[in-house]
């Protein structure tokens, strides 16, 4: 026979308000961290694929509509398929974010989400600033909280 726990001892993933509270605390932890850009996007853009819950063979599709419905500031200065296509499937897949993509902090980037930048000898980058993606995941959780 299964012994007998306290509730607050099982991890139950499928409470709403315990995977949003997990979602907020890791991306607080990481950003406040500093350094680990590339992790930060990869959490965020995961947490984003687990509050869109897709279906099979439409998670592009379904994933860039949940962007448009509620990250617009990211979309109009982005665009949700370039997200999708060149930050959350590169730091999935491949940990990196591959140029002419990259990303920025708002200490650099002074509030800008994104802007095209010029790299000596490499051509013009689009540069994401991380903190402000975070920052508006943050708030689409408390809004759905």
């Amino acid at each position: 026979m299964p012994r007998t726990v306290p509730a607050s001892n099982i991890t139950d993933l499928s409470a709403p308000k315990f995977r949003i509270d997990m979602m907020r605390k890791t991306a607080k932890l990481v950003r406040d961290h500093g350094e680990l850009w590339v992790p930060l996007l990869l959490i965020i853009g995961e947490f984003i694929d687990g509050l869109t819950k897709p279906q099979k063979n439409k998670v592009a599709e379904q994933y860039v509509a949940y962007l448009e419905a509620n990250f617009p500031s990211l979309c109009k200065e982005l665009g949700g398929k370039t997200f999708y296509d060149n930050f959350r499937v590169k730091a999935a897949h491949e940990f990196a974010v591959n140029p002419p993509f990259g990303l920025g902090r708002d200490a650099d980037m002074k509030g800008v989400y994104v802007e095209k930048v010029l790299d000596e000898g490499k051509g013009e980058w689009t540069i994401l600033n991380i903190d402000k993606l975070t920052d508006d995941f943050l708030r689409h959780l408390d809004a759905i909280s």
